[in-house]
């Protein structure tokens, strides 16, 4: 039985960010946010989900609260404001699952001045050269939770399905829960039409200055870079509780303005 890791994921996308669209001259906080854009920037935008992750990086004492407007409530959500290392840097909680996710980063994009998006999360690898803590950089990467329920003896489709008869012990056969379908992402780009894909290219230039990083690592511990990843939202109960004695690590991914992803 392979044991599951958790390790740090960096994924690199197109980083092309334009002006902030900021909040209308009559809402309470426009004031606020002026200033933040005008004293600072352009920001490194960090998200995370879990209490837990924010109190990782408050207690490496990394993130510098700014002495002009620390924090901004709007949304309900707190946007930090500071210095991580003496890059401007606006860290929020955006909760669990892709939907807040989305509103998050839509939020930031919208209102504050934002060159990048980090999202700071846990990824787990059953990868056996990898180890807890490990740094894992792709040149693609692909979401692969999306997908829907057939029902039994339903036709085959044109997208790619998992046929849960195929694993059926000792011999495969008809399974009641029958099969999924993998759908697509939609992505949308500034001055082009919708595209359905799998495949999420990374930013070249991000990427060849991923692999020139420096950092003093804990012994055994590594950043290796691959060239795809996958990657999903869905967790099964039986490996909650067995994650709850395993040392959470953090996963990375940039994101730009430019990328709308579902």
């Amino acid at each position: 039985m392979e044991t599951l890791k958790f390790v740090t994921l960096v994924t690199v996308l197109v980083v092309q960010v334009q002006h902030s669209i900021q909040l209308r001259s009559t809402h309470p906080l426009h004031h606020l946010v002026e200033t933040v854009n005008n004293y600072g920037g352009p920001y490194i935008g960090l998200l995370m989900a879990y209490p837990t992750e924010e109190a990782a990086l408050v207690t490496s004492r990394f993130f510098v609260p700014s002495s002009n407007v620390p924090s901004i409530d709007l949304a309900g959500r707190r946007f930090n404001i500071g210095k991580i290392k003496g890059v401007d840097v606006i860290y929020v909680m955006s909760g669990e699952q892709t939907l807040n996710a989305g509103i998050t980063v839509q939020i930031l994009l919208d209102v504050f001045d934002i060159k990048g998006i980090v999202h700071y999360g846990t990824a787990g690898s059953a990868n056996d050269s990898l180890f807890t803590g490990d740094v894992s950089v792709p040149l693609y990467i692909a979401f692969t939770g999306s997908w829907k329920w057939k029902e039994l003896q339903s036709p085959d489709g044109w997208l790619a399905e998992l046929e849960f008869g195929n694993y059926n012990l000792p011999e495969k056969g008809e399974n009641s829960l029958a099969k999924i379908e993998y759908t697509y992402q939609q992505l949308y780009s500034n001055g082009k039409p919708m595209q359905q894909v799998f495949w999420l290219p990374v930013d070249a230039n991000w990427f060849s200055l991923a692999t020139q990083l420096q950092v003093n690592w804990v012994e055994r511990l590594h950043m290796i870079f691959f060239d795809k990843i996958i990657t999903s939202c869905y967790f099964c109960r039986s490996w909650t509780l067995f994650c709850s004695n395993v040392l959470m690590r953090h996963s990375v991914f940039l994101q730009s303005q430019k990328l709308y992803i579902d």
